[in-house]
């Protein structure tokens, strides 16, 4: 059966809400993705960390914001010294 052009318009409709729905999965799950490394990475560097840590850097949701904590913690001499103690 051929859609009408309203059918069309609602389908493409679906299609886009759908693929916006996929991006933004991605999105978390890459963030999900640094904030993990992240948090291996402090734990690695420092020892047993703190759940006030965790929850600070759970906190963190910009991509670029996570990446950046990472860089910063191998010249850090401690959790101070990148704002998370």
């Amino acid at each position: 059966m051929e859609l009408t052009w309203a059918g069309r318009i609602q389908q493409k409709g679906y299609e886009l809400g759908e693929q916006a729905g996929l991006e933004r999965g991605r999105e978390q799950g890459r963030v999900q993705g640094a904030r993990q490394v992240a948090l291996d990475l402090l734990e690695k560097r420092f020892g047993s960390l703190s759940t006030k840590t965790v929850r600070k850097v759970e906190a963190i949701e910009d991509l670029e914001d996570l990446l950046r904590l990472s860089e910063r913690l191998l010249q850090a001499r401690s959790l101070r010294d990148l704002d998370l103690d």
